[in-house]
């Protein structure tokens, strides 16, 4: 959920009210309530952590590459520690990476909503098969999709977690009565727009999840083309050259097996073509070529040929095989022999995105080929594939560079200098788009997070580099093209944009204050309050009816910017990009009073 709202109507409760005793699952919707506004987001340089793995240089060097082509700040660089295998068993995967990645996240609880992971990093997970009551074949997963659930809670504790680890599976009979693995975890969030703080309760799992893609191919010189193909992909707003057009191609399964989403070809074609795309629909040919270069191809085989090798592929290319085994660790090693058709080698190739599975999957936990009309709309890589994996904490990984979206209607940023030194920034933007906020960077850390319209001002204290990252929204949500509802659910919706450039900015001596339209007045001044109390309360399953959540909150009404910074802590309080709607505060703050009134009127007729 979105912290930010939270802060905004907490902040007008006098200082030291106590919210005591409350059912949690009651305050839980209480706030559903209050915060009205929806999150809005996308990853972006802001909201994209990367894992940096020391002890391989392959890790370090991969990502000091996408540091410096993504901007990173160095408070979205999280550090771990581990062997370079491909394959590791749970708990070092627990200890070692998920813990980790958690305390990183943690910096920016608000704002994290994807994760990006290099080669050097571990492929796979196995399982310990006595986390099964009953003997079973050995069992690893993605550890791109484990991850994915870490800041989810089964039981009080992580799903990532070994005590969890029998709720991935369960063992089936599968050809010649073989036992094999079938996934058991739901994918909770397959239709609306993501968020850093999106959270469902459902399947007995608090949610909370995270999108995680790599960054691999079978030798660092081809993935670190990958980023360079996944930058390249956005030239149409960085520097106003048009994108490669290039055709879809939809090729037929192999056997029945491989085509099983095929069935979903006739609906996602003519959406593609409503929206001015050519799209050949072709029959299963292992050695396809066209002279024409290609945008995007799904197919479904275990052995391809010259389908792979025999054609280009535009920037931001995105390939999807349904087939077993195509991510599996041997097709990211040149010194092995391939598994299957590797999706390394569409990467090698010229792909700038891929998706593919560690392992046997079951053709039931491919993504619905609605991911390409997601991409088409403007998601992002990471989302539109995400969105559409029917199961999480099983096989599934992507490849390729989270914040790809070479459809995506970016802003385009510019600055100028005021008369006083101020820095006026200027957001150009299309006219179906509105600008939500502005968040500015420095290489370490948030330095301002600004609300207002196309322009906004800031005078910063030094001269400085200075990350600015734009979030928009669509003025109004039209739906772009309609499709077979039951085939793509509700469809992607809009297009919630982020733009953003690195800026050299020189100090500004007009008393170090920032300005804009839409910041919260000085009586409304965003708080940064702490979730911890609240997330302890959501851990305990399976808690009686009667148990309470004793929470207190110090709302102490705060004067300084929105802006702020914590001398205790050395950082900056941060706020994510959502909207706000002030005149709802008024009546969300009624019905919270309201709520508590009742509450203790009750607790008094019970006493």
């Amino acid at each position: 959920m979105c912290s930010k709202h939270y802060n905004i109507w907490v902040s007008l409760i006098p200082k030291q009210v106590k919210i005591l005793q409350v059912h949690s699952w009651l305050l839980i919707s209480v706030m559903v309530i209050v915060w009205i506004s929806p999150c809005l987001a996308t990853p972006g340089p802001d909201s994209t952590l990367l894992v940096i793995n020391r002890r391989s240089e392959e890790s370090v060097r991969i990502a000091q590459a996408y540091v410096e082509s993504r901007f990173i700040p160095k408070d979205l660089q999280c550090e771990i520690e581990v062997d370079p295998v491909v394959t590791i068993n749970h708990e070092l995967f627990y200890n070692q990476i998920v813990l980790p990645i958690l305390n990183c996240v943690d910096r920016y609880p608000e704002r994290i909503e994807a994760i990006v992971l290099t080669r050097g990093t571990p492929l796979r997970v196995l399982i310990n098969s006595e986390a099964f009551s009953s003997p079973s074949p050995p069992l690893t997963l993605s550890s791109a999709s484990l991850l994915s659930v870490a800041q989810s809670r089964l039981a009080g504790s992580s799903l990532a977690s070994p005590q969890n680890a029998s709720e991935y599976a369960e063992v089936i009979s599968c050809t010649n009565n073989m036992p094999c693995w079938s996934p058991k975890i739901l994918n909770p969030w397959r239709f609306g727009h993501f968020s850093p703080r999106w959270f469902e309760i459902n399947q007995g799992i608090q949610w909370a999840p995270l999108w995680v893609s790599r960054l691999d191919a079978d030798s660092e010189e081809n993935t670190l083309a990958l980023i360079g193909r996944a930058v390249a992909s956005d030239q149409e707003y960085s520097d106003e050259q048009l994108p490669t057009e290039g055709i879809t191609v939809l090729m037929a399964g192999a056997d029945p097996a491989r085509a099983a989403l095929d069935f979903e070809y006739d609906a996602l074609a003519l959406a593609l073509q409503e929206l001015g795309d050519e799209v050949l629909q072709v029959p299963f040919d292992r050695d396809y070529s066209t002279e024409q270069t290609i945008s995007a191809l799904i197919t479904g085989s275990a052995q391809l040929g010259q389908v792979i090798e025999g054609n280009t592929y535009v920037p931001g290319a995105i390939i999807d095989n349904l087939t077993s085994f195509g991510a599996h660790p041997h097709n990211f090693d040149p010194n092995q022999a391939e598994v299957q058709a590797s999706i390394s080698r569409w990467i090698a190739s010229g792909a700038s995105g891929a998706h593919g599975t560690t392992d046997e999957p079951l053709n039931n936990s491919f993504p619905s080929r609605a991911f390409l009309l997601d991409y088409r709309k403007g998601a992002s890589l990471v989302e539109a594939f995400s969105r559409h994996i029917p199961f999480l904490a099983w096989q599934n990984v992507i490849i390729g560079d989270p914040m790809m979206a070479p459809y995506m209607q970016r802003p385009k940023l510019e600055f100028e200098y005021e008369a006083d030194g101020k820095t006026r920034f200027t957001i150009e933007m299309q006219t179906n788009q509105r600008l939500i906020s502005l968040s500015l960077w420095n290489s370490e850390s948030l330095i301002a997070q600004l609300y207002g319209e196309e322009e906004l001002i800031f005078c910063p204290e030094e001269s400085q580099q200075v990350l600015a990252v734009a979030q928009l929204a669509p003025r109004e949500a039209e739906v772009i093209t309609e499709v077979d509802p039951e085939i793509f659910g509700d469809g992607f919706v809009g297009d919630y944009a982020k733009g953003w450039r690195l800026f050299t900015l020189d100090a500004c001596d007009a008393q170090h204050t920032t300005q804009s339209d839409m910041s919260p007045t000085a009586d409304m001044a965003p708080l940064d309050i702490s979730f911890q109390d609240l997330d302890q309360g959501l851990d305990q399953q399976g808690i009686e009816s009667d148990q309470m959540l004793s929470t207190e909150f110090d709302a102490s009404l705060s004067s300084e910017p929105t802006s702020q910074f914590s001398p205790e802590s050395g950082q900056s309080h941060h706020h994510n990009g959502c909207e706000q709607s002030q005149r709802s505060f008024p009546f969300n703050l009624l019905i919270l009073i309201l709520f508590l009134i009742m509450r203790k009127l009750s607790h008094q007729k019970q006493n």
